[in-house]
C-alpha cells in the first residue's frame, strides 16, 4: 500500500472510531455495567483484520463500488429471488405471504400456457391455454382426441367459442373455449380431461380430408408411395383402422393440398400462354375453346386444347433433323382426363428430338387433324411428299394423316403389328421370326421369299398382310429420303417413358415439367 493510501486509510479509521466513541456512550448508557468496552474494541479490530487486506493498494471508491454493483447484478439476475413489481412485498402476516406467493405461481403458470403449432401432432390441452384462433383450437381438440383414441364431437362452435364432448354416452369428458374480447385470443375455460369410456380402434375423425392433409408433406416427397404400405403406416402411428378406398381418396386430397385444384390451374392458363410468349418470342402455343352454355343469358368458355411448339425446337428441326416425325399418343392420368400428342423427330445423331405437343380432348380424327396442321405451318412442310410419318395406328391417325399430309410416307410400328396379329390368334415362334424376317427384308425379293415361308407355316397368317401395304412396314419398300429405316416407334415411346410423372399432374404443373425437360434436353 502507498503512503497515500495509508493515510487516507488512517483518516477513514479516524472517523470510524470517533462515530463509535460517540455511540458507545449513548449505548453504554442503557446496557449493563458489566459490559466490557475492551471486548467490543477488540471484536472490532479483530473483523478489520479478517476483511482488511493490508497490501492491497486502495484506488478510489469509484473502482470499489463496480464490484459492489456486479455482485447485485449477479443477485438480481437470479429469477428465483425476483417478485412482480405489482405485489405488495411487505406483507402484514403470514397468510399474506402465502397468498403473494401463490398469485406469483399463478403468473409464472399462465406464461407457459400459450399453445405452440408445432406440437400439433400432439398437442397436451391445459387449462387456460390460449389459441390463435377458433381453427386453430378445433384443429388442436381433433388431433387431441385422435391421440386419445376417443372421438369428440362439437356441440357448439361459433366465430366466439367452441364446446367439445366425448362421442360415447356417459363419458363426461368435455372441454369448452371462448374469444377473449381484449386480446382476440382463444382460452380454455373449461376442461373435464379424465374420459370414463375406454379406447376405440375404429376412429371417424381418422378420415381421408385428416390424413391428407397431415401426410401431404410425404406424398411431395415420394408421390408413387406404395398405397398398402401408407395404409399401414397410418393405422400404426394414430392406432385406428383406415381402409383401401381411404387411403386413396387422402393421396387425392394430399396431391390437390400440393398441386392445388386443376380447375383453378385451367383459370390460369391465359397468364402462363403470356409468360411462355415473353420468355420465348416465335413460339406457337395456340388454346381451343369451346362455348358452354350455362344458362339462356350468359356464356363459358371451356378449355378443348392446347398446342405447344417452342421456336427453338422449330428452327432446330428445320436445320439438323431428318424429314421423319413419329406421333403418338397417351392418356393423362388427372381427375379430368384427355390426351397428350406429341411429334417428336429423328436427328442426325440417331436421337430423339421432340418437337410439339398437344393436350385434347382425345384421340380422334378431329383432335389428330388440328395438331398435324398447326405442326405442318410450324415446321412449314410445303413439300410433304418428302415427309414420313412413322405411328402406332391410333385412332384417327390414318384419316388425319391423308387429309393434312395426303402425299406423305406412312408407315407403322412392326411392333405393335405383331401385337394386333397375335391377338388375331397367330402365335408361336416361328410366326414370329417369319413376320420379323420379312419386315427386315432390304429387297423386294427377299420380302417374297419371307412372306413364302411364312404361307407355308400357316397360309391364314400370310393372307392376314393383304390388306397392309409392305410399304408400311418392310425396309424392301421404304422411301431412302429420309435416310432412316427404322421399324419401330422408338423415338414417341422414349419420349412417353419421360414424361410418366408429368402426365399425373395439374395441367400447367405439367406442361412446365415438359418445357423442363426439353431445355435439359436440347442442352
Amino acid at each position: 500500500m502507498t503512503i497515500e493510501g495509508k493515510e487516507i486509510a488512517m483518516e477513514l479509521m479516524g472517523e470510524k472510531n470517533n462515530e463509535c466513541d460517540s455511540r458507545s456512550e449513548a449505548f453504554f448508557s442503557a446496557v449493563d455495567s458489566d459490559y466490557s468496552m475492551n471486548d467490543m474494541t477488540d471484536d472490532d479490530d479483530n473483523e478489520f483484520h479478517e476483511n482488511v487486506d493490508d497490501t492491497a493498494e486502495w484506488l478510489g471508491v469509484d473502482h470499489h463500488k463496480t464490484d459492489v454493483q456486479n455482485k447485485t447484478t449477479e443477485i438480481e439476475k437470479d429469477d428465483s429471488l425476483v417478485m412482480p413489481e405489482d405485489i405488495d412485498v411487505a406483507p402484514d402476516s403470514e397468510s399474506d405471504f402465502e397468498i403473494v406467493h401463490e398469485s406469483y405461481e399463478e403468473i409464472n403458470r399462465s406464461e407457459n400456457v400459450v399453445f405452440n403449432p408445432k406440437n400439433m401432432d400432439n398437442p397436451q390441452l391445459k387449462l387456460q391455454m390460449l389459441f390463435s384462433s377458433i381453427k386453430e383450437c378445433k384443429l388442436a381438440v381433433t388431433n387431441y382426441s385422435i391421440r386419445q383414441g376417443r372421438p369428440r364431437k362439437f356441440v357448439k362452435q361459433d366465430r366466439l367459442r367452441v364446446r367439445a364432448k366425448c362421442r360415447s354416452e356417459g363419458c363426461h369428458w368435455e372441454i369448452y373455449a371462448r374469444k377473449l374480447a381484449d386480446e382476440g385470443s382463444v382460452q380454455i375455460k373449461t376442461f373435464e380431461e379424465t374420459h370414463t369410456c375406454g379406447f376405440t380402434y375404429d376412429n371417424p375423425l381418422v378420415n381421408s380430408g385428416w390424413v391428407g392433409r397431415k401426410y401431404a408433406e410425404e406424398f411431395r416427397t415420394n408421390p408413387k408411395v406404395n398405397m398398402e404400405h401408407f395404409r399401414k403406416t397410418v393405422m400404426r402411428e394414430n392406432k385406428c383402422s383406415f381402409s383401401k378406398k381411404q387411403t386413396y381418396r387422402a393421396r387425392h386430397r394430399a396431391l390437390k393440398i400440393i398441386h392445388g385444384s386443376e380447375s383453378d390451374q385451367y383459370g390460369k392458363l391465359g397468364a402462363y400462354m403470356n409468360e411462355i410468349q415473353k420468355s420465348n418470342p416465335g413460339s406457337s402455343i395456340i388454346l381451343k375453346t369451346v362455348d358452354e352454355s350455362t344458362s339462356t343469358l350468359t356464356q363459358q368458355q371451356r378449355f378443348q386444347r392446347l398446342y405447344v411448339c417452342f421456336n427453338g425446337v422449330k428452327q432446330e428441326f428445320l436445320d439438323g433433323c431428318r424429314p421423319l416425325i413419329g406421333v403418338d399418343g397417351t392418356f393423362l392420368k388427372g381427375s379430368v382426363g384427355g390426351v397428350l400428342l406429341i411429334a417428336v423427330g429423328f436427328d442426325a445423331n440417331n436421337s430423339i428430338y421432340p418437337v410439339a405437343y398437344a393436350i385434347a380432348e382425345g384421340e380422334n380424327k378431329e383432335s389428330w387433324a388440328w395438331f398435324f396442321k398447326l405442326l405442318k405451318e410450324d415446321l412449314k412442310i410445303e413439300r410433304d411428299y418428302e415427309l414420313t410419318i412413322m405411328s402406332d395406328k391410333q385412332k384417327g391417325l390414318i384419316q388425319a394423316c391423308d387429309l393434312v399430309f395426303p402425299n406423305a410416307a406412312h408407315r407403322f410400328c412392326v411392333k405393335h403389328m405383331h401385337a394386333n396379329f397375335s391377338s388375331a390368334g397367330f402365335k408361336g415362334e416361328a410366326i414370329r421370326k417369319a413376320l420379323w424376317t420379312a419386315a427386315k427384308a432390304t429387297t423386294p425379293a427377299e420380302f417374297s421369299s419371307k412372306m413364302e415361308e411364312m404361307a407355308a407355316i400357316d397360309i391364314n397368317a400370310a393372307m392376314w398382310f393383304d390388306d397392309k401395304p409392305p410399304a408400311q412396314w418392310s425396309r424392301a419398300f421404304f422411301s431412302t429420303y429420309p435416310k432412316c429405316d427404322i421399324l419401330l416407334n422408338n423415338l414417341c415411346e422414349c419420349f412417353n417413358s419421360k414424361i410418366v410423372d408429368a402426365r399425373e399432374k395439374p395441367i400447367i404443373e405439367m406442361m412446365e415439367l415438359l418445357r423442363l425437360y426439353l431445355m435439359q434436353r436440347m442442352q
